[in-house]
């Protein structure tokens, strides 16, 4: 501290102030571990928030003597929870009470009549707060016996005050039928955030084998989230079991992925709390690397009956995050290259006094051109442009954080099983609804003006579409 006094000191006025708000974000971002012994770590009535550190003690100079209000809003604190209300039906008014955020309801008994009316019922309440609620779920609950409207014990729901949307991966028909698991992604403020909803089986005589029906319903979170996606990902639910007891949770370990209590315990001080009944903790918030470089804060609230509401504070910033990256050229076709009796000539040489940097692109692109040159002589197809570009970028690409993902199809059209395809299939599929489309609007015939130009516009788009090399008529 006595260092960091001096340095400010014998800086200039304007490095001093930057220094100094500079090592107060520093310290603000890790020293929860202090904080939380000094003021306890908000068990059951708060979060384990960590204050801003003041400036440093010493003589201020020039600017410094009347420095600007402090930005306290230059990152968005996100809430995150999960808990088990034990059926949502006619509790709109607690679950908006909750606040903003992402929250995943378990257990929601939601039949397909009453989903239907619990989403009205949060949207209407949403907007007497001024809040857009988005809610999604998984598979309605099947209806109980002699009863023509409510659902059995499960059922898995994810509302969020950020626009959102449910991602369709390949489940398998049996898994997805349970209503016992949901995937949605989530962008607040630009950054995207996949979110997965789970409420495990409950061991006992109706679940014999809990433990390893909520495995293999864990399976394809791991395939397509823990391993297929990367970004900020959490994993939340009821899982019925301990944590680390399952297989699948072992396997995220693995990947880096942490419980986030576990986690608090050891980078925020967080004191472990029981979830269920005071006695257990079924209710998890498994954090990916990325969401746990990000957490700051942890509660627990009493909200609903037997388990707890569990939420995490993830700080995000207020704009897109910005990424780098460095593209690299396609692989060159080798096995259609006849090397036989080939040498190929390079016309650059390296002399001396030239600029090594600029040699190394010239022999690269003379070398490139050349092989494309005798895939030419040999009557096979020539390099794409993605197979160039060796040895010419010096600097990264810097873009916007995105994760594209395919607009739903429209009732009795072709549907993808996951909606989190790459590129290339993502331009196939929009060109499938374009055809799809011209169809429809061929075989509705309609004469006039705009059906005419809405013709002849979408067959402009399909013959111009992007993804298909060198053109759309040529790769048909």
């Amino acid at each position: 501290m006595f260092l960091c006094v001096w340095f400010c000191q014998i800086l200039s006025p304007a490095m001093a102030l930057q220094s100094g708000a500079s090592f107060a974000r520093h310290y603000y971002h890790s020293s929860a571990t202090q904080v939380d012994r000094d003021f306890g770590s908000g068990k059951l009535s708060g979060f384990v928030q960590v204050p801003k550190f003041p400036m440093a003690a010493g003589t201020r100079y020039g600017e410094a003597l009347h420095p600007g209000p402090e930005d306290d809003h230059s990152d968005y604190w996100l809430t995150v929870g999960v808990t088990n209300p034990g059926g949502i039906r006619a509790k709109g008014d607690m679950l908006l009470a909750m606040g903003p955020g992402i929250w995943t309801l378990t257990e929601t008994q939601l039949s397909q009549i009453t989903t239907k009316s619990t989403a009205r019922t949060l949207r209407s309440g949403g907007h007497k707060l001024h809040r857009n609620i988005r809610a999604h779920f998984s598979h309605p609950a099947p209806l109980r016996h002699g009863s023509q409207w409510a659902g059995r014990w499960t059922g898995v729901c994810t509302t969020s005050d950020w626009p959102s949307t449910s991602l369709q991966v390949p489940w398998p028909d049996e898994h997805w039928e349970t209503g016992r698991v949901l995937l949605t992604r989530h962008w607040v403020n630009g950054t995207p955030i996949s979110v997965g909803g789970f409420y495990g089986y409950a061991q006992g005589p109706t679940w014999p084998k809990a433990r390893h029906l909520s495995d293999q319903l864990l399976t394809t979170f791991t395939k397509e989230v823990v391993i297929g996606m990367q970004g900020i990902r959490l994993l939340v639910g009821d899982f019925n079991q301990e944590p680390g007891v399952l297989r699948q949770q072992q396997i995220w370990e693995q990947y880096g992925w942490c419980n986030a209590q576990q986690y608090g315990v050891q980078a925020l001080t967080h004191e472990w709390s029981a979830t269920c009944k005071h006695a257990t903790e079924p209710d998890q918030i498994w954090l990916s690397p990325e969401a746990a470089r990000l957490l700051r804060a942890i509660a627990l609230h009493e909200h609903f009956a037997d388990h707890c509401t569990l939420e995490v504070k993830l700080q995000l910033p207020q704009t897109s995050a910005m990424i780098s990256r460095w593209p690299r050229p396609a692989p060159i076709p080798w096995d259609t290259v006849d090397k036989a009796n080939w040498s190929p000539c390079c016309t650059v040489r390296y002399e001396d006094g030239i600029d090594s940097t600029e040699f190394m692109k010239q022999w690269a692109d003379a070398y490139e051109k050349a092989i494309d040159t005798r895939l030419q002589e040999q009557g096979q197809p020539t390099m794409k442009p993605n197979n160039f570009g060796r040895a010419q970028r010096l600097q990264p690409d810097v873009q916007e954080q995105q994760s594209p993902i395919c607009k739903p199809s429209r009732e009795g059209e072709i549907t993808l099983q996951s909606t989190l395809v790459g590129a290339a299939v993502r331009c196939w599929f929009q060109q499938l609804r374009r055809l799809q489309s011209l169809c429809h609007a061929l075989k509705a015939d309609k004469r006039t003006p705009a059906a005419v130009c809405y013709r002849a516009s979408l067959w402009a788009a399909i013959t111009k579409a992007h993804g298909f090399h060198p053109d759309f008529p040529t790769w048909w």
